[in-house]
């Protein structure tokens, strides 16, 4: 299958500025209008924060204040005490593209499943790991984790490779195209 992106000229522009920055949370304005019921997700994500670190940045319109991706983070940054978090500011061209961008952003995690007994074999790292601390380092709760390593008297094998078609995007940005195996 190939999946081809066409470009147009809001979308070959680069979104993000280079890199991200450090700015103070008391500078920072959850988007008023997220319809994301988040509280029980950041106590989560805190967890996952101070475990590995704040490793995705939250994103703000130009320089503007207002997080219209990251909100969830912001939130676990609060409850952790943080001070900054980083930042990557976006080149919207309007609100109503920031707006759609933080839709989409949210709606993106729901798109994929997990191939479970790829998930056991990966779950089976940590088995000379605490359950606790796998718990802590996964977001996994206990009782999913044994329910995925049980799930199967064997997980069945994955098809070879070279066996499955790989596919291909066209990235928006430069019209390289990306193979996913």
């Amino acid at each position: 299958m190939k999946i081809a992106l066409r470009r147009t000229s809001a979308s070959s522009r680069k979104h993000p500025a280079a890199g991200p920055e450090m700015v103070p949370l008391a500078d920072l304005t959850p988007w008023p209008g997220n319809p994301r019921i988040n509280d029980e997700a950041a106590k989560r994500l805190a967890v996952l924060i101070q475990e590995h670190g704040f490793v995705n940045p939250v994103v703000l319109w130009r320089g503007g204040s207002v997080v219209y991706a990251g909100c969830t983070r912001l939130k676990a940054a609060a409850i952790l005490g943080l001070t900054e978090v980083p930042v990557v500011r976006a080149e919207f061209r309007d609100e109503a593209q920031a707006i759609a961008f933080a839709l989409a952003d949210n709606k993106s995690g729901g798109w994929s499943s997990w191939d479970e007994p790829a998930l056991a074999l990966a779950l089976n790292h940590f088995d000379n790991v605490d359950v606790d601390a796998v718990v802590r380092m996964t977001g996994f709760e206990q009782e999913e984790i044994e329910g995925i390593k049980t799930g199967w008297e064997e997980p069945p094998e994955k098809e070879p490779a070279a066996e499955r078609e790989p596919r291909i995007v066209v990235c928006p940005h430069c019209s390289g195209e990306i193979s996913i195996e």
